[in-house]
């Protein structure tokens, strides 16, 4: 086996903060919610349907919604008319929503639940919801599907939360993905270890504003740190052999790399690229990604990488070209890095599961 050196170098990547904007109008799966102020549909089928020909027209808008109404009827049970009336709805309901945010003292948020029952969801501050939304409703067609709730922040609230939170990661240098969850009410910071964060902020002497909750990428599989760092293992000869780390991240690059792993006689794992010429960038891999010995007719020979889950995704014994996802770069700074022995241009590698093979058998 390949033991660890005694020195673990931890080092701070440069943040580079993807702002999510998830599930502010099409959720699928609804979150629980305070009770509705106001009576909901018991069902779809209990409310009148208007019969919507499904036609093939020379418009791209037309035909682009009855194909995707066929995805849509049999995903949710209901009619092709039905599924073809919701979908032309979407602008309507997006200018809805575009209008609201002009009520920003009392308006919480919009978005579409297609299940258990069809329902656009408005969410208000205040008990008279129904009231600021009724001029926005006259002459609408999917009037008779709204539900009001009433949440604690409004919009404007999650949304300046969440600039103070992003405010935050940056001034602690971690990387974050961030999303305004308004079927919950809150903004949100996604990161490795959340409870690592949490002991960062407090020792910074910082605070979160309230509706900021923070959430792992992975509660299975919780990162040992929020930033990137660089591990060092011994090979089998006593070489060092050099293993830089991302740090946890929800986005990845997918460019498409061709070539095969090699480890170099500085103890560097490189892609070699299947053309001559080219240059053999260091791979900075995901973050819970680790190395071990590779056997091979019972001797030590070469270099498995495993993910966070234990399962080998690549090694200097295929031969194979393949094709990594990821991004080149020429810096990766912090702590550690660059490192003498290794230096660029690097493959900020994306998880090895959204490979594929160009040559051969995936690794």
């Amino acid at each position: 086996m390949f033991p660890h050196l005694p020195q673990r170098v931890f080092t701070k990547l440069k943040p580079v903060f993807a702002c999510l904007v998830l599930a502010t109008l099409f959720a699928c799966t609804a979150a629980t919610q305070p009770e509705s102020l106001i009576e909901q549909p018991a069902s779809a089928t209990e409310i009148a349907v208007e019969e919507v020909p499904a036609t093939t027209s020379s418009d791209p808008f037309e035909d682009a919604i009855a194909k995707d109404a066929h995805w849509y009827a049999e995903r949710f049970g209901v009619s092709h008319e039905e599924a073809v009336r919701r979908l032309r709805w979407q602008g309507a309901i997006g200018a809805l929503d575009s209008g609201l945010r002009g009520e920003r003292r009392t308006f919480a948020g919009l978005w579409v639940e297609h299940e258990p029952v069809y329902q656009i969801v408005v969410a208000f501050t205040v008990t008279d919801g129904a009231d600021i939304l009724q001029p926005y409703l006259t002459g609408q067609p999917y009037a008779d599907y709204i539900t009001i709730r009433q949440h604690r922040y409004t919009l404007a609230e999650l949304e300046a939360a969440q600039r103070e939170a992003i405010a935050i990661t940056n001034q602690l240098a971690v990387p974050a993905s961030s999303d305004v969850a308004v079927q919950n009410n809150q903004a949100t910071l996604i990161v490795g270890n959340p409870d690592l964060l949490l002991a960062e902020i407090e020792v910074a002497g910082l605070t979160l504003p309230d509706p900021v909750a923070v959430l792992p990428i992975d509660p299975d599989n919780l990162s040992v740190t929020n930033h990137s760092r660089v591990e060092q293992y011994l090979g089998p000869d006593g070489q060092t052999i050099y293993f830089p780390h991302q740090a946890p991240s929800l986005v990845y690059h997918q460019v498409a790399f061709s070539g095969r792993l090699v480890l170099d006689d500085s103890g560097c794992l490189r892609l070699q690229p299947a053309h001559d010429g080219e240059a053999a960038p260091l791979v900075i891999w995901p973050h819970d990604y680790h190395l071990r010995p590779a056997e091979s007719n019972g001797a030590d020979n070469g270099i498995e990488i495993l993910d966070g889950r234990n399962s080998i995704v690549a090694s200097t014994l295929e031969t194979d070209i393949v094709s990594w996802g990821g991004a080149e770069t020429t810096t990766f700074s912090g702590p550690g890095m660059p490192i003498d022995a290794c230096p660029g241009p690097y493959w900020l590698l994306a998880p090895i599961s959204n490979a594929f093979n160009i040559g051969g058998n995936t690794p």
